[in-house]
């Protein structure tokens, strides 16, 4: 069995899904769905020859949408605008349960 589920004419990949992660076209939205025990973790994400580094924080105190910070500057809406700059980007985002 395929470890992978159509949704909407997509196909999704599971670890995706619990990350939060949805892609469309060039755009990355967090809604990250991770057990309450994981704190923290990281991701490291791949578009075309840009690479991503993600530093997840779930902070019970976090109230509202995502907070997602890309290379120091705060990104509104907690939607990142992929761009394939051939460089090494890091973002740190912070959800609440």
């Amino acid at each position: 069995m395929s470890r992978q589920r159509k949704h909407r004419d997509r196909t999704l990949d599971p670890q995706a899904v619990i990350f939060g992660l949805d892609r469309q076209a060039d755009t990355l939205c967090f809604r990250p769905r991770v057990p309450g025990s994981w704190t923290r973790f990281k991701l490291h994400y791949r578009f075309n020859q840009t690479f991503n580094h993600f530093e997840f924080t779930q902070d019970p105190a976090h109230k509202g949408p995502v907070r997602l910070v890309l290379d120091g500057k705060s990104v509104p809406g907690g939607t990142l605008k992929l761009v394939n700059d051939r460089r090494e980007h890091a973002a740190r985002v912070l959800f609440g349960p």
